[in-house]
């Protein structure tokens, strides 16, 4: 009888034909980071200054800017950090259980080893 009851006060039905057009976000979905190629990314060499938290990814990871957005959101996620806006090579995070806001920004750099480009992350 109990079980009953709490089906009684269900009231939007499963199968509801009102709502079957709206796209809804499915439980723990995060956010997409679109980056581009590294092509797109703005050049570390005409960017100054540049602050101290940042990391150089060396070209022997062949990840694209895009797989790196995911990953860092991924992380970020795993920190209980909110991702806010994303806007090309740009991140706006904020920490959800104190008032503080992170700014990443990913850029291309000339490798030291070879004339590849590889993806620089900076952290503000």
């Amino acid at each position: 009888k109990h079980e009953k009851d709490k089906r009684k006060h269900c009231t939007v039905p499963c199968s509801d034909k009102r709502n079957s057009n709206k796209a809804e976000k499915p439980a723990g979905k995060t956010m997409a980071w679109e980056i581009g190629s590294i092509d797109s990314l703005p050049n570390a060499a005409n960017i100054f200054p540049l602050e101290r938290t940042r990391v150089s990814l060396d070209s022997s990871d062949d990840s694209s800017p895009n797989e790196i957005g995911e990953r860092i959101i991924r992380c970020l996620g795993d920190l209980s950090i909110s991702v806010i806006s994303t806007k090309g090579n740009k991140l706006l995070a904020q920490s959800i259980a104190r008032d503080i806001r992170f700014y990443v920004k990913l850029y291309k750099e000339q490798s030291d080893h070879d004339d590849r480009y590889r993806v620089m992350v900076e952290l503000q």
